[in-house]
């Protein structure tokens, strides 16, 4: 049953066999699951960037995802209030694109969110179950 929410960081490591994490990812992955539309430019951005997957090769990565993900996206209205939120949930600096992604796994009801940047999604969704690929064997 598709119920995981996958963070940018763990579609990284699911889909390049060279990221630190890519093992655990696949340990975890039970053939589904439900990302952040926002999680496509973030994916092309450090596939091709930091970590240096030649463009062609990193769209073909990530056009790949769709076979498996289902894409939450937010609205106009959802954006703005996750913005206007953020001073008094003590956001700022890059946890504010990290808080928009929770909120697409808020919007999908998932329970669980995969990734390999647990402390900013323990913050953003403090009662949400994390699976840290950090620390998986």
């Amino acid at each position: 049953m598709k119920s995981d929410f996958w963070d940018t960081s763990a579609l990284l490591a699911l889909q390049c066999a060279s990221d630190d994490f890519h093992a655990a990812a696949e340990a975890v992955f039970d053939g589904d699951c439900f990302a952040a539309r926002r999680s496509r430019a973030e994916f092309y951005c450090a596939a091709t960037g930091r970590m240096g997957v030649p463009p062609a090769v990193a769209l073909q990565l990530l056009e790949s995802l769709d076979e498996f993900v289902d894409w939450i996206s937010l609205t106009d209205a959802d954006e703005a209030r996750v913005i206007k939120s953020a001073p008094k949930r003590g956001l700022q600096g890059r946890i504010l694109f990290d808080a928009l992604i929770a909120e697409c796994a808020a919007k999908a009801g998932c329970k669980t969110v995969v990734t390999a940047n647990p402390t900013h999604f323990r913050h953003v969704l403090p009662h949400t179950d994390i699976v840290d690929l950090t620390v998986q064997k």
